[in-house]
């Protein structure tokens, strides 16, 4: 039996060859202890997993009251407004406004485009670590405002991405598993229902690659336990960012329906309750647009309808559209276009997740001293696309879909 020692430095060595798969050994006794190195790394991934209940599957009562969240934020006509940006993208919207990127200056945009939000309009918004590890007496006031509201809020728990290593270094992985029980049991302390988990697929004729989906969705994975364990909704939200490749949407949304039946398959892994469970993700880009030449709203949707069927239980609890890249404009047009035709197919409730494409105008007019106009930009576009959640939302705007930018690696790193 390996000493105390042995162990200790099989672990090391387990972590410096993690992923090594081309291994040559010269005895059997390199062998039986590759072996064992191995089961290392299967200890440690269930040491991971111990932080969750045995049975993660959560008790009636969680269930209950996890559907009655779900309801709640997928009431109609509302949405969800994502609010989750790290202070450095924050920075970067400060920036461009000539100003600091200063606690101060956050929290006074924080504080005026969510005392702008109407329950009439906003059923939940998805906050930052930041605002709610405030504390000062101001972040106190911005949940009892959400609260006062009745808007319901949650948290992004997820770290942001990096890259996988050696040859798949161009494709990505999620942190932010790290303390997530002690992180969430504090948020849920202070009137969080729900958690969102952001993972990013960069898609080629190559990619996602079994790596990049076994590691993602393995984080998914562990992250709706933990969550669903605390009586916590999970959101999980599924992006994907091109390579600077030609592809047509048809290939976008085969990828598409690729990883999300992968992360539904891991979910089932996990014993997770999908009727507890968002999944939120963005309708499929292209580069090079269809088979049938320029893509029109309708044809985006119905493509995009067609991944979810194929890809998403019946039962799955909700799915929340997020904008992507497109304006404010056309995303309102495609997400009417959607939800018109979505009720002759699609079994689980749709609902919008913006963020840019709520504030993008309001940012435009912002003035720190006097946030009123900009406040006023922000609730017209939420009523524009509550009205959008009707199938209702017209626009003189061009209805083709607009290419979507690459987005550099370091552009993902948060």
């Amino acid at each position: 039996m390996p000493s105390s020692a042995d162990i200790s430095k099989l672990i090391a060595d387990a972590d410096e060859n993690e992923g090594d798969s081309d291994v040559r050994f010269s005895t059997v006794g390199e062998y039986n202890k590759s072996v064992f190195a191995a089961s290392v790394n299967g200890y440690k991934d269930m040491m991971m997993l111990s932080l969750v209940p045995k049975d993660p599957y959560p008790s009636d009562d969680s269930i209950f009251e996890m559907k009655d969240v779900i309801e709640n934020l997928m009431c109609h006509p509302k949405g969800i407004f994502l609010y989750d940006d790290e202070p450095r993208a924050i920075g970067l919207i400060l920036a461009s406004l000539d100003l600091m990127n200063t606690i101060k200056n956050r929290k006074t945009m924080y504080s005026a485009f969510l005392d702008a939000m109407e329950p009439t309009h906003i059923s939940g918004v998805i906050l930052s670590e930041e605002i709610l590890d405030y504390s000062v007496e101001p972040s106190v006031s911005l949940l009892d405002t959400l609260s006062s509201k009745g808007v319901l809020f949650g948290v992004r728990v997820d770290k942001g991405v990096g890259p996988l290593s050696g040859k798949y270094r161009d494709e990505c992985r999620t942190d932010g598993l790290d303390q997530l029980v002690q992180r969430l049991s504090s948020y849920k302390k202070v009137g969080c229902k729900f958690a969102k988990w952001r993972s990013v697929f960069r898609i080629s004729d190559t990619t996602p690659s079994h790596l990049a989906l076994s590691v993602n969705c393995n984080a998914i994975g562990k992250f709706s336990a933990i969550t669903q364990s605390l009586s916590l909704v999970p959101i999980i939200e599924i992006e994907l960012i091109s390579f600077k490749t030609s592809f047509i949407i048809e290939q976008s949304a085969k990828i598409l329906e690729k990883v999300l039946i992968a992360v539904v398959k891991t979910l089932s892994d996990f014993n997770i309750s999908i009727e507890t469970t968002i999944i939120q993700t963005s309708m499929p880009h292209c580069t090079i647009g269809c088979r049938t030449g320029k893509i029109t709203t309708k044809y985006l949707a119905q493509t995009f309808l067609n991944c979810l069927k194929r890809s998403l239980p019946t039962a799955t609890g909700g799915v929340s559209i997020l904008s992507g890249n497109m304006s404010e404009d056309l995303a309102s047009v495609t997400f009417s276009t959607l939800m018109y035709i979505k009720d002759k197919y699609s079994p689980w409730p749709i609902t919008f997740a913006f963020g840019k494409a709520l504030t993008h105008s309001a940012i435009q007019v912002w003035d720190q001293e006097a946030c009123k106009d900009a406040q006023d930009q922000f609730r017209k576009r939420v009523a524009a696309n509550a009205l959008a959640r009707t199938g209702r939302y017209k626009s003189g705007a061009a209805v083709t879909v607009a290419m979507h930018d690459d987005l550099p690696m370091d552009e993902l790193v948060h």
